[in-house]
């Protein structure tokens, strides 16, 4: 997060400009929502580990509450993404999909040659980085497993 501070433009032009003032680092950040005083209303401190604290005054009540929102989301997510990806993996290494046997349920034909042709990879859709591979020819029987 680059925190700014503002300044007017000079004698003749209003425009205003900004300095960088600090840049804080959103996972070494400690949150504080300070109490509305006398002193200021609506006031979020960041306080990194090293360092001055920096205190955000907003505008209102819901623009505080945004910014808290925000920073707290941004500061857990990536810990939170990681616990869950760990949770879905071991999940799927205890329990792995078994499909039954072709004999018993006839879409659970592994894809081949004969019942599926796909597009090569340079002229496929691209999902992000990933190349999506696009479905050229299939079997009828597969057609209806998708």
């Amino acid at each position: 997060m680059v925190v700014n501070s503002g300044g007017s433009g000079g004698a003749g032009g209003g425009a205003q400009q900004l300095k960088l003032k600090e840049k804080l680092h959103i996972r070494k950040l400690e949150l504080v929502d300070r109490p509305d005083t006398d002193e200021g209303r609506h006031m979020v401190e960041l306080c990194p580990r090293v360092g001055p604290c920096v205190v955000l005054a907003c505008a209102s009540c819901a623009e505080k509450r945004n910014w808290m929102c925000d920073l707290v989301m941004l500061n857990t997510k990536p810990m939170l993404d990681r616990f869950l990806d760990s949770i879905l993996l071991d999940l799927e290494r205890r329990h792995p999909l078994k499909l039954p046997p072709a004999s018993l349920y006839r879409f659970a034909v592994p894809d081949s040659p004969d019942n599926i042709l796909l597009e090569d990879n340079s002229a496929a859709r691209h999902h992000g980085n990933a190349p999506v591979p696009l479905i050229k020819i299939e079997g009828a029987l597969k057609l209806r497993s998708f």
